[in-house]
């Protein structure tokens, strides 16, 4: 070997030493440094012909495990999605309240059963009416309040859904520039180490918002799709979007009415996000939040309608002087009903005696009709008023005389459709209904019922037009005036009303109750334990996901993060490596010294 090639050889080392010695420098520098992953250059044998012919530093690479990094953020999204359901569960777990919290729904109605029972042992107690009046008052509240707070979370995750396709927009758009960045600089055979820790940094934080898939060219530039193969971001990024709605109701969702798709470059996409927070906030806008929505509104629907069909069966002593239904009709001159037993229309006093009475006959009658019969038979005493798209209303003429109904036997009422059939001739028209839900009837929509409900506002100011008992359905003799018409103490209407929240009831399947039979506290019971069991469901699979996350993150940095130490250990090797070469190049430039001055 000839000096000039020893010296050669040295030299290499010298320069591959430096290398090494500046990337380990660089990594200690960054050691704390998010994102950044640990680089590597090591020497490599040089050879000519077989002849070593020194070493020199491979191509600066990044220190990674791309099978792990795939894993961890497919972890990361699906934790992501957890967290997202874990908090809205929450959310709405808090305002329903726990199972034994004296405020929760169940606790509510449990309330209202108890004074429902004290004012049925003693119904003329006007402490005990006004209390069953306030606690009503409370739980048709609740049921406002619930459905106000379902709403406004889906509102939140739909805000929120447009939040993140903005973040998600401004990361793809930061992955494309970096792919066209690393594809010049590899073209130029330039170190892309960097410019690929930027690059991955932005890939995870779309892969925590929504589940992605992704290739790496033969260029380096890595190409990030969704689920379904459609490009997300290449050298060019694609865009996502997400037109938050003003406000949302009960009756719009997704798809569906009022509700804007998440678009990719303009084509819906939304069905296709399998994972990430994206997917959670989607779940809870459209699926959890609105199955609670349904459940409360199954609760309404029964509390409304069995309520009701007692509450009409009876009256209020003093009656009201006005009783106007609460059902509309398109055109009383040809909306026509069927009865199948008669009903008793009296006009009584204050005192509940009968000032006047009509006995409408079973039979099929036009709502005009009714409307005739009712002012002729009880012309001088009382007077009902119908129009187009209006109720029926029944007044008495005298302001302090009322009206009573009571149907004289088993009554059903076919509706105007000539299909379907409800209980009592007052219920059907709603005239005296406890609980009312401004726009939906029985039998119509239940959608957004928990949100209407409430109770009937002359009630709430007159608690005297609670019904506690019934008009006199007496038959023979016939009733004239001066007989009673209500009498005082009679508490059969109230004590029906108390049993019936002790009863068990048919619940109809609805959100992600099953069909059920329970009693109306049971049911709200119900509801709040089935969410709460899927609450902590989420919760767990969030707290697994966290957990795996963690140690796939873990293990990662392990591999690719700085040690410190390890660094400093290679940086004294390749130091020592340094020196000793350096004495090399020293001998090899003794010799060449000696060699020289061998001529002279």
């Amino acid at each position: 070997m000839s000096l000039s090639i020893a010296l050669s050889n040295a030299l290499s080392g010298l320069q591959t030493s430096q290398s090494v010695i500046q990337v380990i420098s660089n990594n200690v520098t960054n050691a704390n440094t998010e994102g950044y992953t640990r680089k590597s250059a090591d020497p490599v044998s040089r050879a000519i012909l077989g002849v070593g012919q020194g070493v020199s530093a491979s191509d600066i690479s990044r220190v990674v495990d791309e099978r792990l990094i795939l894993n961890l953020r497919s972890t990361q999204s699906a934790e992501g999605s957890a967290k997202a359901l874990n908090h809205y569960y929450n959310e709405i777990i808090d305002q329903f309240g726990s199972l034994s919290n004296n405020n929760s729904l169940g606790a509510n109605l449990s309330n209202l059963t108890t004074k429902l029972q004290s004012l049925a042992a003693a119904p003329e107690s006007a402490v005990h009416r006004l209390d069953v009046i306030n606690n009503a008052v409370v739980v048709a509240k609740k049921l406002n309040e619930l459905s106000a707070r379902v709403q406004t979370l889906r509102s939140e995750a739909d805000k929120e859904i447009a939040d993140k396709t903005s973040v998600i927009n401004g990361e793809l758009k930061k992955i494309a520039d970096l792919n066209v960045q690393i594809e010049t600089a590899r073209a130029k055979r330039e170190p892309t180490g960097e410019l690929e820790d930027f690059r991955d940094q932005a890939i995870n934080k779309v892969s925590k918002l929504v589940d992605i898939r992704y290739f790496t060219r033969s260029s380096g530039a890595v190409i990030v799709t969704l689920s379904d193969g459609r490009t997300l971001a290449d050298t060019r990024a694609s865009t996502l979007s997400h037109a938050t709605a003003a406000a949302l109701s009960p009756d719009i969702s997704y798809p569906g009415v009022g509700i804007a798709p998440i678009l990719l470059n303009g084509t819906d996409v939304t069905s296709t996000i399998q994972s990430g927070e994206l997917k959670g906030l989607i779940d809870a806008r459209d699926s959890v939040l609105p199955n609670i929505q349904a459940e409360i509104d199954n609760l309404s629907q029964v509390l409304r309608d069995q309520i009701n069909l007692l509450h009409n069966s009876g009256s209020g002593l003093p009656p009201a002087n006005t009783l106007t239904g609460t059902r509309t009709f398109a055109d009383p001159t040809t909306d026509a009903i069927t009865t199948s037993a008669g009903v008793r229309i009296a006009v009584t006093d204050a005192a509940g005696k009968f000032v006047a009475h009509y006995d409408l006959p079973a039979g099929t009658y036009t709502i005009a009709q009714i409307e005739a019969a009712i002012d002729t038979n009880l012309a001088g005493f009382a007077s009902a008023a119908s129009s187009a798209g209006g109720p029926l209303a029944i007044s008495a003429l005298a302001p302090g005389n009322g009206i009573a109904l009571v149907d004289l036997g088993t009554q059903n009422v076919l509706h105007t459709d000539g299909a379907t059939t409800y209980s009592g001739f007052s219920n059907y028209f709603g005239l005296n209904d406890f609980f009312v839900t401004p726009g939906k009837v029985q039998g119509g929509s239940t959608t957004a019922l928990s949100a209407l409900i409430k109770v009937r506002s002359d009630i709430v100011a007159n608690p005297a037009r609670l019904s506690r008992g019934s008009l006199d359905a007496t038959l023979t003799p016939i009733p004239v005036a001066g007989d009673t018409a209500i009498a005082l103490g009679d508490a059969s209407v109230i004590q029906a009303i108390a049993d019936k929240f002790i009863e068990p009831l048919s619940f109809g399947a609805a959100g992600g109750l099953q069909l059920t039979t329970a009693t109306l506290s049971g049911y709200a019971s119900e509801i709040l334990a089935v969410n709460a069991v899927a609450a902590s469901q989420a919760e767990t699979e969030m707290e697994s996901k966290i957990a795996l996350s963690q140690e796939l993150s873990y293990r990662n940095q392990s591999l690719s993060g700085v040690n410190v130490d390890e660094e400093l250990q290679n940086l004294v090797i390749y130091e020592n490596a340094y020196n000793a070469t350096a004495r090399i190049v020293q001998v090899v430039s003794d010799l060449f010294e000696v060699l020289t001055n061998l001529g002279r």
